[in-house]
């Protein structure tokens, strides 16, 4: 029987393995730096975990605008 294999991020945690860190620091009832401290994970990454990233970033150009010319 083959172990299905866990898709794991560059730094090596899982979104389940950070699912899992989320849903056991809100059943415990510590501060987030009182959980992350006592699980070895660094404060500011937890942090990242909470808030989503945005997917679409708008792209913004240098280039001037082209000015429409009206006709009279």
């Amino acid at each position: 029987m083959e172990a299905k294999e866990v898709k794991s991020t560059k730094r090596g945690i899982s979104q389940q393995e950070r699912q899992a860190h989320l849903n056991n620091w809100k059943i415990s009832g510590k501060s987030k730096k009182e959980y992350c401290l006592e699980q070895g994970i660094n404060y500011y990454t937890f942090m990242s975990w909470l808030t989503p990233k945005k997917k679409n970033k708008v792209v913004r150009s240098n280039r001037p605008r082209r000015l429409k010319v009206f006709q009279k």
